[in-house]
């Protein structure tokens, strides 16, 4: 990896997370963070407490946090630009920008503060400035991006740019030399942290109707809501659940998996890193290009919108797959080849070479 020159080596990482708006935002920025961090980068998030509260793990990691005195969005963010201004009176290197409610004029009120500034969008649906922007999506093109960035900006589109965490591409050779078994024996399911909306119910009702006696692992926040019951029907209809909470090493469960059920987010490309075959739905307008690449390219089969899903359309799939060694193994080589876990490394290379080789 390149290494930094500049005497500015601050790294000011803006990103919310929230029951609301899921924890994606901020870990995809903990993924590039941990990378500029080892580059030689100090490093500081940007975050309200809702942020916190909802992922844990960024007050544990070892990365400082700025925490800002009020999240606004009806101004764009001008008014946090300010706060954080005040917080940080010398500017930064690099400003890294994860937010659905900030656009061009937040980056434009803190333009002269920030050397450098990088977006991470999945939604080309407003303006921004700055000089990269990454957008992981699957089948992005760069048209799609003209008029909202300018025609300097720097694109770095597609999952091969994927901020997948470190413990899957740790995991990755592991995963890919296990063999394929020739039964479908364990399931791994995850429909969002929190999932107000209990997909996750749907989705452990249809495994019950086709095979109850499958070993299923089921990821879920310790508060989300409807964990309680979940867990009293497994006891009685899926006794082979294993619910897991406050895991921090998520890939180290999913590799033992032979399918996995779950949206297409950024899990879509965790589970590619480690050849695991999917079941995948679509939870919201930004996952339609990543589920569209993994039905494309033969690393999953389509079980619909989360709010279509029905426990006899999941049944349906886990029979198609149960015993069908060859196609399941077909899938794990297809999801390999999608996304290979080395995404943060790529994108840090390309932050840090451009910050260092653009004229003064």
């Amino acid at each position: 990896m390149a290494k930094k020159n500049a005497p500015n080596d601050t790294v000011i990482l803006r990103a919310s997370a929230s029951p609301r708006i899921g924890g994606g935002h901020v870990i995809r920025c903990i993924t590039l963070a941990n990378a500029l961090l080892d580059a030689g980068y100090r490093c500081i998030f940007a975050s309200g407490l809702e942020t916190t509260k909802t992922i844990p793990a960024l007050e544990r990691s070892s990365f400082e946090i700025t925490w800002l005195d009020h999240e606004t969005d009806g101004d764009g963010g001008v008014a946090e630009a300010e706060n954080i201004r005040s917080l940080h009176p010398g500017g930064c290197r690099l400003l890294v920008v994860d937010h659905y409610s900030r656009d061009r004029r937040f980056e434009e009120a803190l333009r002269d503060w920030a050397e450098f500034i990088v977006v991470l969008d999945d939604v080309p649906n407003r303006r921004h400035d700055c000089d990269m922007l990454l957008d992981q999506s699957g089948g992005r093109k760069p048209e799609e991006y003209q008029g909202l960035v300018a025609p300097t900006c720097r694109l770095l589109l597609g999952p091969g740019y994927a901020l997948v965490r470190d413990q899957f591409g740790a995991l990755r050779d592991r995963a890919l030399e296990r063999p394929t078994s020739e039964r479908l024996d364990r399931v791994f399911v995850s429909m969002g942290a929190a999932d107000p909306e209990n997909w996750t119910q749907v989705v452990l009702k249809g495994i019950a109707l086709s095979r109850p006696d499958v070993c299923v692992d089921v990821m879920l926040a310790a508060n989300a809501p409807h964990i309680n019951p979940l867990k009293r029907f497994c006891e009685t209809s899926l006794p082979g659940a294993t619910f897991h909470t406050g895991v921090t090493d998520v890939a180290d469960i999913m590799w033992q998996a032979d399918l996995a059920v779950g949206t297409a987010g950024i899990n879509g490309w965790e589970r590619c890193c480690l050849g695991l075959p999917s079941l995948v739905s679509v939870a919201a307008r930004n996952q339609e290009g990543n589920a569209a690449e993994l039905i494309s390219k033969g690393a999953a089969l389509d079980i619909g919108r989360v709010n279509d899903l029905t426990a006899e359309g999941i049944a349906r799939a886990i029979d198609t797959l149960y015993l069908d060694h060859d196609r399941r193994d077909r899938m794990r080589r297809a999801a390999a080849e999608i996304c290979d876990g080395a995404g943060a490394v790529r994108v840090a290379d390309k932050i840090i070479h451009h910050m260092e080789t653009r004229p003064a």
